[in-house]
């Protein structure tokens, strides 16, 4: 099976990212490549939220939150105030990851097939690495507000199915075009 990532895809994850973070949050780009397997992207001072997916698409997806913005969004999310990274803030950053899986089931659902989501888990630390395996495909997604910033990887790995980019160009979109994004995908649901 193929699994498509048009713009329409980019722009439902950016819809849930607005709705649980605010409307400031706007998608900067998307890039699907492969790594060697000695690749890494490093991290500073983040959360690392991941949740497995399996079924007909195998894979995962990860969120990767500087702490500072994790307890930004999260302080937006619940209404409480956040200065470090606590339990509460570590719970909403898993909560957030949960949506975005939530949006990639109900992807992959309307093309009448199924996968499993499982429970979201989060690390946090100073100095993080990614790796990714040779074979594996994914997308990443970078996600910009005031308060910070917002990547999300998502990964399949080989054995039946694929992650397609289509129509999908970098580009930077301001807030006011989110909020008219918002607006546009509501008078086009069918």
């Amino acid at each position: 099976m193929s699994i498509v990532l048009d713009n329409a895809f980019i722009e439902r994850l950016a819809v849930i990212l607005e709705k649980s973070i605010g409307d400031s949050s706007a998608p900067m780009g998307i890039a699907v490549t492969r790594k060697h397997v000695s690749d890494h992207v490093n991290f500073t001072d983040v959360v690392i939220c991941g949740i497995g997916i399996t079924g007909v698409f195998n894979g995962n997806l990860t969120l990767i939150i500087p702490q500072t913005t994790a307890c930004h969004f999260v302080s937006k999310m619940i209404g409480m105030e956040f200065n470090e990274v606590t339990d509460d803030v570590l719970d909403g950053c898993r909560e957030l990851t949960n949506m975005v899986a939530g949006v990639i089931k109900m992807e992959i659902n309307s093309a009448q097939c199924d996968i499993n989501i499982g429970i979201p888990t989060s690390l946090i630390g100073h100095t993080l690495h990614m790796r990714f395996n040779p074979s594996d495909k994914y997308v990443h997604q970078q996600y910009g507000s005031p308060e910070g910033d917002l990547e999300v990887y998502l990964v399949c790995r080989d054995g039946g199915s694929e992650l397609h980019e289509q129509a999908v160009k970098p580009a930077a979109v301001k807030k006011d075009a989110a909020g008219a994004l918002l607006e546009r995908m509501k008078n086009n649901t069918k």
